[in-house]
């Protein structure tokens, strides 16, 4: 077809999107049944793919089900949309948007008859017609003027018809001519002829050496498989038994490593103990001149001090004992403040954690005060929910006598819900459908969309019919209530803008569309949560879709049944806007207080609990600081107590210079005692260590000694695939030789015989 057939542009480079440069289109014909267009070409499906660019340039690809590239020519495009009748500019075949608006809507009898005329390709035939009466036009002009040209095409004959006589006088001659080239062509015949026979019986005599070339080569040939197939079994018989060697070596190297490193450490381990061995008896010569000198010091010390020093070492002592328990109890009490600063940074989340909900609540609070406000305001007057124009638009639709049927709408303007309770809820599931308005024609639908632009009022606008909805086979069992039984659909609005006359139908249209698009008829309320989820669960219920049940503030909960049967739950927000249905405002009113005072209530507990969380809060600090004081207290005493025994140490210093020689004496003689446990741990952790490593150097040892076995084992195994080998390859490389030759003098006798046989074609044709 054509780009402007369309309507969406001029040409091809109208459809290429805006900051590219080229576009393709592809379309899939299905290609499938008796009618198919060589299904063994195309396959189930056909692809047509057209490329064009911003140049001008364009191809056709035709593919397979496949994506195989089958032509580019357009001729074989066109013949397959001769085959399917495939007549893209004929609108009874495609029929586009603009066109289809453009006839129902401003059509015409010419325009009609314009349309029969391309559906029916009547317009086609009568081009065709003006075509071939063109055609014939032309082809009178031309025989007229060969006409003309008939007198000098007759004198030609007569001229040659008087050369034909003379040719004819000449006749007898060329019989004589033509006798003896006979006799001249057979005598050349029985020369070739002979020549022929003498052909054939070299062929024959070929023929069998061919033959017997052929046996030769059949057995070399056989000769030659069986000794390759002999190699080359024995060659991976060696590479078989080469990868089977691999992982013995493997094993071989790991466990030589593992044998050395035994050794080492065994040998290590002994020469470690020798060591250890010298260090002890050093170590205990040292210990018993050590006790020795320690002795020989007491006895000189005691004969010089008179039993002084030794009060105050046990006052030392005591002093020491005290500071080490000031210490701990320091220690123990700053322990605690971690957990404390835990205690607060818990106690401080926790008041931040509740402070959260409260600006919301707070929120929620206001929003509750300004709805009782505005019902306690409005009085129940339908005219706040919706835009301060309307009132204008429904007297302008009132007054205006060029519908076809009066619009209706708003929706929510004809609804009266007998039970308030379930307003919240129903306004915010049905949504904008209280805000449309129904018409019941596309003109309609476009004058009303006018008016609304007009006042700057616009709503949602639905294309319905007069036609009544039966649903009596179609509701859920009479014990449930539903939405429609609750809802009563009529014309309720001021008596300004009330039609009378169309009561009945404004009934029926409000109330279908409201079955259709919100399926009220199958929608049932629950009060209870769990009552509804228990009969939902139950079992799945005839004609229901959806159920509603309450929830606190307005709120409530829809529960309705998924692809796979299973239950799906939603939550439905409560609805804050004014009400669109007529309702008892007087409940309406109550039940916004009850909710206000629900919500006053829950934002007291809140606040109180922020209250008590910041008392606690301001505990864990006063704990903190406590703490911090008795720690000062104690670090105190800990420094009080320390100077004590600092005095005292400086005390003993100045009373004891010659002391100074026995602490060295017992110091040297504990270091000698210490060395001497390290010394005898030490050895016997490597004697220990020493029956390990013998232990683990004996299993190296036999681990060492089977992998030998096992490789010398298949070593041979090796040797003797490898002579296999060798031997079968001499045999194959002679057979080789031998197949060579006989192939070399097959082909030279079938060249021989080609010669002949050419030969004796050429006499053959000689003599035909």
């Amino acid at each position: 077809g054509k780009a402007t057939a369309t309507n969406r542009g001029q040409s091809l480079k109208s459809f290429i999107k805006e900051g590219t440069d080229n576009s393709t289109l592809s379309v899939k014909i299905k290609n499938k049944g008796d009618s198919s267009y060589q299904s063994e070409v195309y396959g189930d499906s056909i692809i047509v793919e057209r490329h064009f660019t911003r140049s001008g340039t364009s191809n056709f690809k035709l593919k397979s089900a496949t994506g195989r590239l089958i032509s580019t020519r357009k001729a074989d495009l066109e013949e397959i949309c001769d085959y399917f009748a495939l007549q893209i500019d004929n609108p009874m075949n495609v029929l586009t948007q603009d066109m289809a608006r453009q006839f129902l809507s401003n059509s015409t009898p010419q325009d009609k008859y314009k349309f029969f005329m391309k559906g029916t390709q009547l317009e086609h035939l009568d081009g065709d017609y003006l075509q071939i009466e063109q055609s014939i036009d032309r082809i009178d002009q031309d025989l007229a003027k060969s006409l003309a040209d008939v007198g000098a095409y007759e004198e030609e004959a007569r001229k040659a018809k008087h050369t034909l006589e003379l040719s004819e006088k000449h006749d007898s001659l060329r019989e004589k001519i033509r006798s003896i080239g006979w006799q001249m062509a057979w005598a050349q015949v029985e020369e070739i002829e002979q020549k022929l026979a003498d052909t054939d019986d070299e062929l024959a005599k070929i023929t069998e050496d061919i033959a017997g070339a052929e046996q030769k080569t059949n057995t070399c040939t056989e000769d030659f498989d069986t000794a390759n197939v002999d190699f080359h079994h024995n060659s991976r018989q060696v590479e078989e038994l080469q990868e089977a060697l691999a992982p013995h070596a493997s094993q071989k190297d790991q466990a030589k490593q593992k044998n050395d490193k035994a050794k080492k450490e065994a040998f290590d381990l002994q020469l470690e103990q020798r060591k250890i061995k010298d260090l002890m008896k050093s170590t205990e010569g040292r210990i018993k001149k050590g006790e020795s000198d320690i002795a020989e010091e007491h006895r000189r010390l005691e004969e010089i001090n008179g039993g002084s020093n030794a009060r105050r070492l046990v006052e030392l002592d005591e002093k020491r004992s005290q500071l080490s328990d000031a210490k701990t109890r320091l220690k123990e009490h700053d322990d605690r403040l971690p957990s404390l600063q835990e205690e607060r940074r818990r106690a401080s989340d926790e008041v931040d954690k509740a402070k959260e909900p409260i600006s919301k609540q707070r929120q929620d609070v206001q929003k509750c005060e300004e709805r009782l406000n505005r019902l306690i305001k409005d009085k129940g007057k339908q005219e706040g929910a919706y835009h301060a124009g309307l009132p204008r638009l429904l007297r302008a639709i009132r007054e205006d006598g060029g519908f076809q049927q009066t619009p209706i709408g708003p929706i929510g303007y004809h609804v009266q819900l007998k039970k308030p309770a379930w307003s919240s809820i129903l306004e915010k599931s049905l949504g904008g459908m209280l805000n449309t308005f129904i018409v019941i024609s596309k003109s309609d639908q476009a004058k009303l969309s006018q008016m609304m632009a007009r006042f700057q009022c616009q709503y949602p606008i639905v294309i319905g019919n007069n036609g009544r909805v039966d649903t009596t086979n179609h509701e859920p069992d009479p014990q449930f209530e539903t939405v429609l039984k609750i809802l009563e659909v009529g014309y309720i609005v001021h008596i300004d803008y009330l039609l009378l006359t169309l009561l009945q139908i404004d009934e029926d249209l409000a109330r279908k569309q409201l079955i259709i698009n919100q399926a009220i008829e199958q929608t049932i309320l629950i009060n209870s949560r769990q009552d509804a989820t228990n009969i939902m669960n139950e079992t799945r219920l005839s004609n229901v879709k959806q159920c509603y049940a309450h929830n606190v503030g307005g709120s409530g909960h829809r529960f309705s049944y998924g692809w796979g049967g299973g239950l799906v739950s939603a939550f439905v927000p409560a609805w804050s806007g004014p009400p669109r249905m007529k309702t008892d405002v007087e409940y309406q009113v109550n039940a916004c207080r009850a909710e206000l005072q629900r919500l006053r209530a829950h934002l007291n507990d809140l606040e109180r609990m922020v209250r008590e969380r910041q008392t606690n809060l301001k505990d864990c600090e006063q704990a903190i600081a406590r703490h911090k004081r008795d720690s000062r207290e104690l670090r105190i005493e800990m420094q009080r107590v320390e100077e004590h025994v600092e005095n005292l140490q400086d005390a003993l210093e100045r009373d004891s210079l010659e002391e100074g020689k026995l602490d060295a004496l017992k110091e040297g003689l504990k270091e000698a005692e210490e060395e001497l446990t390290t010394h005898q741990a030490s050895y016997s952790d490597s004697v220990v260590a020493m029956d390990k490593a013998k232990e683990v150097l004996r299993v190296c040892r036999e681990e060492m000694s089977a992998i030998d076995s096992e490789v010398a084992e298949v070593q041979a195994k090796i040797r003797k695939a490898e002579n296999k080998k060798i031997k079968s390859s001499e045999r194959r490389e002679t057979a080789l030789r031998n197949k060579n030759a006989a192939f070399a003098d097959l082909e030279e006798l079938q060249k021989t015989k080609e010669k002949g046989e050419r030969q004796r074609e050429d006499c053959a044709n000689t003599v035909e």
